[in-house]
């Protein structure tokens, strides 16, 4: 009976804890549901790789607007929405009350990112052939404890009756049957 109150009372804290750590989920999806963030990372993102691959004499347009819906709506004026800093080279998004997103353009990483996410997919490769070859040498060899288990017992046994290669005197009675305390006792 006190097992089965155990099992419930673990399965309860576990059901808990999963609706806890759920909830917490759903409000973070909720609070980035609008997408404020998301847009503001993906249009100065956009805005400045179209600087880096423009020429000079190129005349750019993006749609901004659904930026310019969020804004609205969260009091900013489309005039503050994008902010390009020529001196610092990187272009802001503002939808909202806060510093918004900022990402730099003219980066000139063009060579080395390509070879830097080589080292990062050996590197993973490395993490994940290693943990794969702990686990298939882990549970590849069966293991049978089976005989050493029943040898212990044995000298075990052995031990309780006959200490140094002798008989103990309280196994056997005068009459060469098993002694009543042996018998109740062992």
């Amino acid at each position: 009976m006190n097992k089965r109150g155990n099992i419930l009372v673990e399965n309860v804290v576990f059901i808990i804890l999963n609706l806890i750590f759920l909830s917490i989920i759903v409000l973070f999806l909720m609070n980035q549901g609008d997408g404020k963030i998301v847009l503001e990372e993906m249009y100065a993102k956009e805005i400045a790789l179209v600087i880096d691959y423009s020429k000079p004499i190129m005349t750019i347009k993006v749609d901004l607007s659904k930026a310019k819906e969020i804004a609205e709506e969260n009091g900013i004026s489309f005039d503050n929405v994008v902010s390009v800093n020529n001196d610092e080279k990187k272009v802001t998004i503002k939808l909202d009350k806060g510093e918004g997103y900022s990402y730099y353009f003219f980066m000139n990483k063009k060579g080395t990112d390509k070879l830097l996410s080589m080292y990062w997919f050996l590197i993973l490769f490395l993490v994940a052939g290693g943990i794969f070859a702990m686990v298939t040498v882990f549970y590849s060899s069966p293991y049978d404890v089976r005989e050493i288990e029943a040898e212990i017992l044995a000298d075990k046994t052995l031990d309780c009756i006959s200490y140094t290669g002798k008989l103990s005197s309280f196994v056997l009675n005068d009459s060469g049957e098993f002694n009543e305390d042996f018998k109740k006792n062992f």
